[in-house]
């Protein structure tokens, strides 16, 4: 944790101004890629997060009682990182390398229509 104020205030107003872009760039992509039939469902999907923020905010709140602001934070980065990789690896199932070979395998050539 910082002691200094003003070095709180900068950095604070630097990972405030890389949200805003990350989420704005994240948009962007996900309703470019998204099929024009599905879009609803991915942003309804995507913007989830609004009402999960706040149940992480009274977790790490109920952390930082318990354990102090630094200890705290902490517990509750391992523990998103943890819940994150563990859900990622139960839905995309690669966690025994079986969606490893898609991405090892050579590009089809396309054929001639000639």
């Amino acid at each position: 944790m910082s002691h200094s104020l003003w070095l709180s205030v900068v950095l604070m107003g630097l990972l405030g101004a890389a949200q805003i872009l990350f989420r704005t760039v994240s948009r962007l992509i996900i309703q470019v890629e998204a099929p024009r039939e599905l879009i609803g469902r991915v942003m309804s999907v995507f913007l989830m997060d609004q009402g999960m923020r706040s149940v992480g905010s009274m977790v790490m709140g109920a952390f930082a009682t318990i354990f102090g602001a630094a200890l705290g934070l902490s517990l509750c980065s391992v523990a998103s990182i943890g819940i994150t990789t563990w859900t990622f690896y139960k839905l995309i199932g690669w966690p025994n390398g079986a969606g490893i070979d898609i991405l090892n395998r050579p590009a089809s050539k396309p054929e001639s229509t000639l």
